[in-house]
């Protein structure tokens, strides 16, 4: 994905920008065309919302009943079972904000 996203940006070139297998060097230039154009987007073939910029995010993250991570069922629908033993998945369901409620 180039650093000049638009928004006709396909929902797979997200999901795989943001894939830990396929992250570029510097992300960065990235996110802030995200910020910028399309800070908020529902992404229909992961079922899930992809928020940029803070304020969002931070609303995004209080909101236990309207949004949850639910990571080990986006990994597993796209990736399949053995996702799980890959590292990136190993470490990227223990973190912080891929956890809900009591857990996180």
């Amino acid at each position: 994905m180039s650093d000049s996203l638009t928004m006709a940006a396909s929902e797979r070139d997200l999901i795989e920008a943001f894939d830990p297998r396929n992250m570029p060097c510097d992300p960065f230039p990235t996110y802030r065309a995200l910020r910028e154009h399309e800070p908020v987007r529902w992404i229909e073939s992961a079922n899930t919302w992809f928020a940029t910029r803070y304020a969002d995010v931070l609303s995004v993250a209080r909101d236990d009943k309207n949004f949850h991570q639910r990571f080990d069922y986006r990994e597993t629908r796209r990736n399949g079972e053995s996702v799980r033993e890959q590292a990136y998945f190993q470490k990227f369901r223990r973190m912080l904000f891929m956890l809900d409620g009591p857990d996180h």
